[in-house]
């Protein structure tokens, strides 16, 4: 029940079943503490799989897998062939085997542990990684006639896991006192917005510190922006504001976020001299700021070429997107998901300026990104992949000519 909780992100059972979840991980870290690999090992998990989500998982070869609930394997190939066989002659399902390679030398931060001394089911020889364990995914292949497509995984090394939140954010969750702030987290992380409102929503009714209820809020707002609800997005963000602005002085540099966010809100509503006022202002906290930093420089960047895109002054919009992406490589790794973000804006500038060859060439680098650092189901991902379908519809249309 925890684990099917787990991986359909239930999340009434999670949140009831927290205290068993942060037991469990626990336990497998201190087993993992013990631990002491002499060599190279490979486990096998086998199981049944939805055809189109095995679809999914071949276009995405080389980039990531993330499990989301506790990952059950054995050292014993026999076994995860049973799991694998468990109902062959369902056609709405794939029979796969994880085959999953473990290089002693590598470090990453995958707590995972040998159980089966302390397992109901010895014969199994059972091993169990904890909750979020994020692999890459090598080759995929038939290896015999037996059916089954067996699908090489490696840990990720611990400078991977920078390219994506999601393992910190599960470790922050298991960790965490405040369980539903930090699950909503997590959500949002993987594109759930309708699960992550409901997880603030709750978290709101049981907050009272004015720093996490103004937080809730901007993050309530952020979710209601991705959802087109702008009104509800701006009610969210005012609240916001009005509390901030009872605690803190007005050049805070702590507001800035939230200007940004109200920015984002007058531009799409077409208030473009709201929403660059917002942006410039929002800019100028930053500036003040003790520490300031290049990404919100990127920030800006990014925020004034969008408000000169929406006036038709594309090229001035260019300039601006292509001075953000160079900032963001600056002090961001290469495929984080920021990179990928300006990619695809650039792409869709130099469509609209009719240099489709340039903008196919940013829209693919923007789909190779997000690849690698979100998962397959991410909203963004979809998007990207959707406008290179769009850019190469658009050449072979003008080839055709």
């Amino acid at each position: 029940m925890l684990n099917k909780a787990l991986r359909i992100q239930d999340i009434d059972t999670i949140y009831a079943m927290r205290t068993y979840i942060r037991h469990i991980h626990e336990q497998i870290a201190q087993l993992y503490s013990k631990s002491n690999l002499r060599c190279n090992i490979t486990l096998y998990r086998g199981q049944q799989m939805k055809n189109n989500e095995f679809e999914e998982l071949k276009k995405n070869q080389g980039g990531l897998l993330f499990f989301n609930n506790f990952l059950s394997c054995s050292d014993n190939l026999n076994v995860a062939k049973v799991f694998a066989n468990g109902n062959a002659n369902d056609p709405t399902k794939t029979r796969v085997i994880f085959v999953i390679e473990i290089n002693r030398l590598v470090k990453n931060n995958v707590k995972f542990a040998n159980i089966h001394r302390i397992s109901a089911h010895k014969e199994e020889k059972e091993w169990l990684f904890s909750v979020g364990s994020i692999f890459r995914i090598g080759w995929l292949m038939k290896l015999n006639n037996d059916g089954i497509w067996y699908i090489n995984l490696h840990l990720t090394h611990e400078r991977d896991l920078e390219l994506t939140s999601l393992t910190q954010y599960m470790r922050n969750f298991i960790k965490s006192q405040n369980l539903l702030i930090e699950l909503g987290k997590l959500m949002w992380e993987m594109g759930k917005y309708e699960q992550t409102e409901k997880l603030y929503l709750e978290a709101l009714k049981a907050e009272h510190e004015w720093q996490r209820r103004s937080g809730i809020l901007n993050r309530l707002g952020m979710i209601c922006w991705k959802k087109n609800d702008l009104e509800k997005a701006h009610d969210f963000y005012q609240q916001a504001l009005e509390i901030d602005q009872q605690h803190m002085s007005e050049n805070d540099p702590s507001f800035s976020s939230i200007y940004i966010n109200l920015g984002l809100i007058y531009l799409n509503q077409g208030k473009l001299d709201l929403a660059e006022q917002h942006f410039q202002h929002a800019y100028q906290l930053d500036l003040a700021s003790k520490y300031p930093k290049k990404e919100w420089l990127s920030t800006y960047y990014n925020n004034m070429a969008s408000v000169l895109a929406a006036q038709e002054k594309y090229e001035e919009a260019l300039s601006y997107h292509e001075h953000s992406l160079k900032t963001r490589l600056e002090h961001l790794p290469s495929v984080h998901p920021l990179i990928a973000l300006s990619h695809n804006n650039i792409a869709i500038i130099l469509m609209r300026l009719n240099r489709l060859s340039e903008a196919y060439e940013h829209s693919q680098k923007a789909v190779n990104i997000a690849s690698q650092s979100l998962l397959t189901t991410h909203p963004d991902t979809k998007l990207y992949k959707e406008n290179l379908d769009l850019i190469s519809e658009s050449i072979q249309q003008m080839n055709s000519l």
